[in-house]
Order: C-alpha cells, then structure tokens, then sequence
C-alpha cells in the first residue's frame, strides 16, 4: 500500500490515503486493518468484532467475535436463551442427538468437534464478558479468526441439515 504526498509547485498536499494515517491513531489503525483484513473473516464476524478491532479494543473485538459465535450457533441448533455458552455448544453438537453434530462422522470425530467449540466459548468469550482482559493485537486476531473459523463450520452444518 503506497503512501505518497503529490508535490505542486511550491507546495505539498497529502493524498487522501496518507491523510489517513497523519497522526499515530491512523496509523494505528491502518497497521491494525493489515493485521486483521476482512476478507479472512466471516461476514458476521467481520460485521460486529472488526470496528473494535480496528480502534484498538481488542477485549471487546474478541467478545463480539465469541458472541456472535454464540448466536449463531443458537440459531441454527434452533435453542432458545435460557442455553448459553459452553452448555450450548455441548447441546448443539451433542456427539448422539445435537442437532449440529454430523452423524455420519465417526463419535470420536463428533467429540473432536464438540470440545472446541465449547471450550472456545468457554475460554475466550467468558474470559473477554467478566473481566477486563489485556491482550495483543496478534492474541486478539487470532481468537476472532478461530471464531471466524467455527462459524464457518456451523454455516456448513446448517446446510447440511436443512
């Protein structure tokens, strides 16, 4: 991504692209686009978990990303609210009768799936809703791609059970 300033003569004017990144927010916030470029993201992800990513709130960059995860898995395992997270994802990919399990797949491979998704909740999303978590942007991007990840797995259970 180039960077230039037009030269006129007898003056200097800044392109938009540079103006952008003036002073050290925007230039924290274009290294912080670089590192977590929508495109690797779920749409939904990308939606509510990139804006606090971009302003540097990576804590709550990671929340959005967990709960939407969360959400989502609601919706296509068709639960109500009174499940939330980590007995949730247990509920929804069941290794015998969840509704987001594939049952065609061998139990310990249910089981390989099931655990990381409740434990990704159970790890990231509780950590980032009850207390104030510091965490890098490398830390944060990673968490919200793993997120990214999963509900892509979900998207493609939901398919595959309609």
């Amino acid at each position: 991504m180039a960077l230039s300033v037009r030269i006129r003569p007898g003056t200097r004017d800044a392109t938009r692209r540079a103006k952008k990144v003036w002073d050290r927010q925007g230039v924290r916030e274009l290294i912080a686009s670089l590192e977590l470029p929508e495109h690797f993201l779920d749409p939904e992800i990308a939606f509510h978990a990139r804006a606090p990513f971009l302003q540097g709130r990576f804590d709550t960059a990671v929340l959005e990303a967990f709960k939407t995860l969360e959400v989502e898995i609601r919706k296509a395992a068709g639960h109500g609210n009174s499940l939330i997270g980590v007995q949730l994802a247990n509920r929804a990919f069941n290794i015998e009768d969840g509704p987001l399990t594939d049952r065609a797949a061998e139990k310990g491979e249910r089981e390989a799936l099931r655990s990381p998704m409740a434990g990704a909740l159970g790890s990231y999303e509780n950590s980032t809703s009850h207390r104030r978590v510091v965490l890098a942007a490398s830390e944060a991007r990673e968490m919200i791609m793993l997120a990214s990840h999963l509900l892509q797995i979900i998207e493609a259970r939901r398919g595959a059970n309609r």
